[in-house]
């Protein structure tokens, strides 16, 4: 385990931020990184789109020359090292994903198929 702390000051000094999953659920990692506003490289599936948009580059999942690709890019693209702070829109960002959650739980419970309460 490494300490959140430790975590927070990786991606504040980091180049970019790689996540390779084939089967990621909503990625802790990736949310941090767009919080400090690290580049981020991710495996092409569904949640990570959902997740990124076009704010990340992509590549396939078995494509080792893409993500080589997106290494070269992120290497040849940083600015000089230079220490991150949160960007400034994290609260809105927050706030939205809270929203945005608080109604597809509502939409879940509401629907007609989600199945009885277990008694």
């Amino acid at each position: 385990m490494i300490p959140l702390p430790h975590v927070y000051a990786l991606l504040r000094a980091s180049t970019a931020l790689i996540n390779p999953s084939r089967f990621e659920g909503w990625s802790t990692t990736v949310e941090e990184a767009k919080s400090f506003g690290v580049p981020i490289i991710l495996s092409d599936i569904g949640v990570h789109r959902e997740q990124a948009g076009r704010s990340a580059r992509y590549f396939g999942t078995d494509d080792a020359e893409a993500l080589a690709g997106h290494l070269l890019h992120a290497s040849q693209n940083s600015e000089s090292p230079a220490i991150r702070n949160l960007l400034p829109d994290l609260d809105a960002r927050v706030a939205a994903f809270a929203d945005d959650f608080a109604l597809t739980v509502q939409r879940a419970m509401q629907s007609d198929d989600v199945a009885p309460p277990i008694s």
